[in-house]
């Protein structure tokens, strides 16, 4: 990679890319690879594996009874996936739900495109995700009409949420019998009686 920007610096004269920081998801500055001079033994080049699943039909058997067993899938996916143990394609489906909150936040805040929440989805995870987000755009100094995008979004989850709870159960009616509570005796019916001031 090195030498083909290098490659493609000579035959042009200037080749710039900006630099992206995968961490805090933000641009930084532009890199000129007509000025870079970077010798071949100056980087180490490591090579880690992509995926971590068990590749045999037993060990993605383990797996799945191992989901079950944490409560990760129910019985129904349980029997489904040890018929056709696909957990690579299964963890997919799993991980829908995140990976659209994720498009359509990172939509609106690199492109500025504005997303809404789809019913399917459910509001629960835009608005844990959509929060994430929003504090992040904040810190990186996100231009404010792409942060407004996002309060937009994060508005249609709560609405979606508040929608989805179930009305408030009517008030308990008074039991049978139970009328007004006695009135307090008066300053009044303290005293003693006189009958009974006589007796003393």
């Amino acid at each position: 990679m090195v030498r083909l920007h290098k490659r493609i610096a000579a035959e042009t004269g200037e080749h710039k890319v900006q630099l992206y920081d995968s961490t805090r998801r933000r641009w930084g500055a532009e890199l000129d690879w007509s000025e870079i001079e970077l010798e071949r033994d100056a980087y180490v080049l490591q090579v880690y594996p992509v995926s971590q699943l068990p590749s045999t039909p037993a060990g993605k058997s383990d797996l799945v009874e191992s989901w079950f067993a944490t409560g990760t899938i129910d019985a129904d996916e349980r029997r489904i996936m040890l018929e056709l143990p696909d957990v690579e394609a299964y963890g997919g489906l799993r991980n829908a739900v995140y990976d659209l909150t994720c498009m359509q936040l990172e939509q609106m805040l690199f492109d500025g495109k504005q997303a809404h929440v789809d019913p399917t989805q459910g509001p629960a995870m835009p608005i844990r995700l959509g929060k994430l987000y929003l504090c992040a755009a904040l810190r990186d100094g996100c231009p404010e009409e792409r942060l407004n995008m996002v309060r937009k979004y994060l508005d249609e989850a709560v609405m979606m949420a508040d929608a989805q709870k179930p009305p408030a159960p009517p008030p308990m009616p008074p039991m049978p019998g139970a009328g007004a509570p006695p009135p307090m005796p008066g300053p009044d019916a303290m005293q003693p009686s006189m009958s009974m001031q006589g007796a003393a």
